[in-house]
Formats: structure tokens, C-alpha cells, sequence
């Protein structure tokens, strides 16, 4: 009898193991399709904040350039968003795009992104910002957590996509 009950075991594990494997596959170029079909389609129309009640003429999202010596061109080292219609926190603007280049990370592009966007979300009158990030990114969660972010919660959106979900309560500085 287990003669028999093993191989089917065996089979039923070979699957799943192959359906985990395509669901890992699948799912990085789900989210790089779906980006492509969202925001990235269209970076400029998407955040200027179509259909929001903000100021004309400004951007919400930015890039950090250096220009390296004996090249001409700037060089993107980093970027951010603020999605001012999010849809998945309606009413708050909600941080998305962040990416530093490796070779510049720890030199304070982050935080001088990260600061020009939480400039721009007290501009608009928000009291938070919010950001889900993969709780595989651990490094970059410590340095939202550096920066004043609080974790909230830990989503499981599917069987294999968690995420961490963070908050930033805005606070204008102190008038002179």
C-alpha cells in the first residue's frame, strides 16, 4: 500500500514545488506589467495629479542626478513618487517609486529625496503619507524607520506577496 501512496505524494509535491515556482516567476512580471500600465505609462501625465485640487505647474515626482567628472550627461542615481490619487489610500498621498542606485546608497539620496517629497506633501496640506513596501526589503524598511516612518501593519495580499504597510506624520517646522 504505501508502495502505491508515495509516488502520488511525491507527484503532488513535484506540482506544488513547480506551482510555486511559477507563481514566484509570474508574479515579478505581473507587477512590472501592471507598473507599466499604470503610472509608468506615463510618468509626467500620471504625477501631475490628474483630477486632484493642487497647485499648477509641479511635480510629484523627482529624480537626483549627479554628473560624474570627465562626463558630461547627468547621471539619475535616484527617484521618487507621490501618488496624490492613490487608490489604495484614498484621500492620503502615498509614496511609490523609491530607488537609489546601489553604488550611491548611503550617501543621503534617500533622505534628500524622501525630504523633497514630504516638503511637497505638506505644500498639498497632508497630515500623512503612507507607503507599502515587500517585507524583503529589509534594509529599506530600517531606513524608513531611520527617516520617522512607523510600520502599521503586515499585509499577506496573496500566497506569496507580503508587504509592510508605514505611515509619516507631517509636522510643518516651527516658523522662524
Amino acid at each position: 500500500m504505501w508502495h502505491v501512496w508515495i509516488p502520488q505524494c511525491l507527484g503532488l509535491l513535484l506540482t506544488a514545488s513547480g506551482l510555486a515556482w511559477a507563481m514566484q516567476s509570474y508574479f515579478p512580471i505581473y507587477y512590472v506589467n501592471m507598473s507599466l500600465r499604470t503610472d509608468l505609462s506615463d510618468i509626467v501625465k500620471y504625477y501631475q495629479g490628474e483630477g486632484t485640487q493642487k497647485p499648477q505647474n509641479t511635480a510629484n515626482f523627482w529624480v537626483c542626478e549627479v554628473v560624474e567628472l570627465g562626463k558630461d550627461e547627468p547621471w539619475i542615481v535616484g527617484c521618487v513618487g507621490l501618488d496624490l490619487n492613490s487608490q489604495t489610500f484614498p484621500g492620503s498621498p502615498e509614496v511609490r517609486r523609491m530607488s537609489v542606485e546601489s553604488s550611491y546608497r548611503h550617501l543621503g539620496v534617500a533622505r534628500m529625496l524622501m525630504e523633497t517629497l514630504e516638503k511637497r506633501g505638506l505644500e498639498v496640506h497632508a497630515s500623512k503619507l503612507w507607503l507599502e513596501i515587500s517585507v524583503h526589503q529589509v534594509s529599506a524598511i530600517r531606513a524608513y524607520t531611520r527617516m520617522g516612518w512607523v510600520i502599521v501593519r503586515t499585509l499577506q495580499y496573496n500566497w506569496d506577496l507580503q508587504v509592510v504597510r508605514m505611515c509619516r506624520v507631517l509636522q510643518s517646522s516651527p516658523s522662524p
